[in-house]
């Protein structure tokens, strides 16, 4: 334990330096002579504030706390203005992650079940969106509201500046203020360039993966020097420079990345809140109220988290009654594991944490802030339009057959699913459902029956993954050219997106493709080191 301790803070410096280089504060490490990690000072209002020093901690653990009451100690500084006030006016610049508009709609749709085109509620949600850009004092900001077809209550934004709303949430808001307020916190993260702290992760992980390539390469022509095989053997000496880099991208990404999210997270709620007040929105029923119903949805996750939790509980008693001590020991550990990475990972505050930093800062800035009506009528209206509400129960439904097909009732996922495929339904054409009945007809022993509905969600209007996977699967070791030609295929109609790298890469490594699945690999790692990560783990899983 000693050991791990000590190897932690070798590289903790190194860690707080890379900090300081994002966030413009100067930290300062020194090592403890028990192997604990540094105390961190920090420049600017923060470094003028008194604070008590925690007590000394040694080990790992003591070392992860410290990178905590670090970050926080850098952003947890009281607002003396507005988030808005801080906006430099004039013309938006273009996030330094910013991939292009039409690539970036691209990403989207490779991830999860894709985009879905519903007219009235993006034209809706979009002219909400320009009264929000128009608040910010700032012009040309780019994007516009995308709608993602999933029913969990999930939203984002992309450096490119477009807003990713899942049907979901249209389902669960019920007011323009409700709208304009989650429109406003994505909006916030857009504005303040939050995209850009992803950069240094990316380089984190470009840097190691050459460095790994060079250590090997240099290894490799040593060895053939030296008249013996020529072999990727690395040294201790080798090993050990790749394991620093490696747990240093590990940290990055566990333990300050989501620090700086988490942060993020309440910066674009103070955002929200002045975007939403400036534009004539109310603040109680509208990020208020969003807050709330985040809360909510919160709390539903956490209680299926804790379900998961008593059922490894019970696995574990039932390998203890066998006297199996090594596999209880082995899934204690990983649920343990699992458990820390969660903590560290997480980027989004709680609910609860969520509004009680926003009524301070209501009640710091805005102490006289009128209360104003919900704007429901408009929103009630555009959610009532005909063929809005038509595509809305008709997603309802499809959600309700993946839940059929995930549960292995294939024939009561056909029966929901065939008016919802035909000519006159109104996601007819759309990707999901017809994969969907794919999966289902196939999951029946009806596969014939099944590919005509594959064959139409490949020409969906706005494509989806699912189906080149599907499609690729069902060639596994009969057709590797076809294979191939399908991967081509995703990568042309997704214009080559970072995020269908790892899909990618796992589809070939599935079907009998190695040599297409590790080039791709090594691409992955060097060009889109995001998804470095995704790109092995999904060449390991066949």
């Amino acid at each position: 334990m000693k050991a791990v301790g000590t190897t932690v803070s070798g590289v903790s410096s190194a860690i707080f330096l890379t900090g300081a280089i994002l966030c413009c504060v100067q930290i300062k490490a020194q090592a403890q002579t028990d192997g604990t990690a540094a105390d961190a000072s920090q420049s600017g209002a923060s470094q003028n504030t008194p604070r008590e020093e925690p007590p000394a901690r040694s080990s790992a653990a003591g070392f992860f706390s410290r990178i905590g009451d670090s970050v926080s100690g850098v952003f947890n500084s009281g607002p003396a203005t507005t988030q808005l006030s801080k906006l430099k006016p004039g013309k938006y610049a273009l996030s330094n992650e910013a991939v292009g508009d039409e690539r970036d709609i691209a990403e989207q749709s490779v991830k999860d079940f894709g985009l879905i085109n519903i007219p009235s509620l993006t034209v809706h949600a979009n002219r909400i969106l320009e009264k929000l850009k128009s608040a910010s004092g700032v012009s040309d900001v780019p994007g516009q509201v995308l709608v993602s077809a999933r029913s969990g209550l999930e939203a984002g934004s992309t450096a490119d500046g477009n807003i990713v709303v899942s049907l979901g949430w249209f389902g669960d808001l019920s007011s323009d203020d409700e709208l304009a307020a989650l429109l406003g916190h994505e909006l916030g993260h857009v504005l303040l360039r939050h995209h850009d702290s992803n950069l240094i992760g990316k380089l984190q992980k470009q840097f190691q993966t050459y460095g790994a390539l060079g250590i090997q390469a240099y290894a490799m022509l040593d060895k053939a020097g030296a008249g013996s095989a020529v072999t990727s053997t690395l040294s201790p000496g080798q090993r050990d420079a790749l394991m620093k880099m490696d747990l240093l991208v590990k940290l990055t990404d566990g333990a300050l990345h989501p620090a700086w999210n988490r942060r993020q997270e309440f910066e674009a709620d103070k955002m929200a809140i002045d975007l939403v007040q400036k534009a004539g929105y109310s603040y109680s029923n509208g990020v208020k109220s969003f807050l709330e119903k985040v809360r909510q949805w919160d709390a539903q996750q956490e209680a299926r988290r804790q379900v998961v939790q008593e059922d490894n509980q019970r696995a574990m008693q039932q390998l203890m009654a066998r006297g199996d001590i090594e596999n209880t020991l082995k899934q204690g550990l990983n649920a343990a594991a699992s458990e820390v990475v969660q903590q560290l990972g997480r980027t989004h505050e709680g609910g609860d944490k969520r509004i009680d930093e926003a009524q301070l800062y209501v009640e710091a800035m805005y102490p006289d802030m009128p209360k104003q009506p919900a704007q429901a009528e408009s929103y009630t209206k555009m959610k009532n339009d005909v063929e809005t509400s038509r595509i809305l129960k008709a997603y309802q439904l499809t959600f309700d057959a993946k839940t059929a097909i995930e549960s292995g009732s294939f024939t009561s996922a056909v029966k929901i699913l065939e008016p919802l495929t035909s000519a006159k339904s109104a996601i007819g054409n759309d990707a999901v459902p017809n994969y969907l009945m794919y999966e289902a007809l196939k999951g029946a022993g009806r596969d014939a029956a099944g590919l005509p509905f594959l064959n139409r969600s490949f020409n969906a209007p706005r494509p989806a993954w699912k189906p080149f996977a599907l499609a690729a699967d069902s060639y596994k070791g009969t057709d590797p050219a076809e294979v191939a030609r399908l991967g081509q295929l995703a990568m042309t109609r997704f214009k080559q997106a970072s995020a269908i790298y790892p899909l990618l890469v796992g589809m070939y490594a599935r079907n009998g493709q190695p040599e297409l699945a590790n080039k791709l690999m090594l691409e992955c790692a060097l060009s889109h080191p995001q998804y470095r990560d995704d790109c092995s783990n999904a060449l390991k899983l066949k």
